[in-house]
């Protein structure tokens, strides 16, 4: 098992966030007109600050810090 940063590296979260949506990854992309129409059109930046977020809920789960809980799995086996 490998230890990992209690906070995790806000690099690792922008990572995280473009390999869950590439677009991210291009600077003002859902700025572009064709997104503007959409219902739940969010600008560049508020579709990135939202997906950080998730990515950082993600990270709580993995370093034990969210509703899961690792002793309760190794009860289980």
């Amino acid at each position: 098992m490998r230890l990992i940063p209690k906070d995790p590296p806000e690099g690792l979260l922008l990572s995280m966030a473009i390999r869950y949506d590439h677009g991210l990854g291009v600077e003002g992309y859902y700025d572009q007109p064709m997104f503007l129409n959409m219902d739940d059109h969010a600008s560049h930046a508020r579709k990135l600050e939202s997906t950080i977020g998730k990515m950082r809920q993600l990270y709580e789960e993995v370093a034990g810090k969210g509703f899961y809980v690792w002793d309760k799995e190794m009860e289980t086996k």
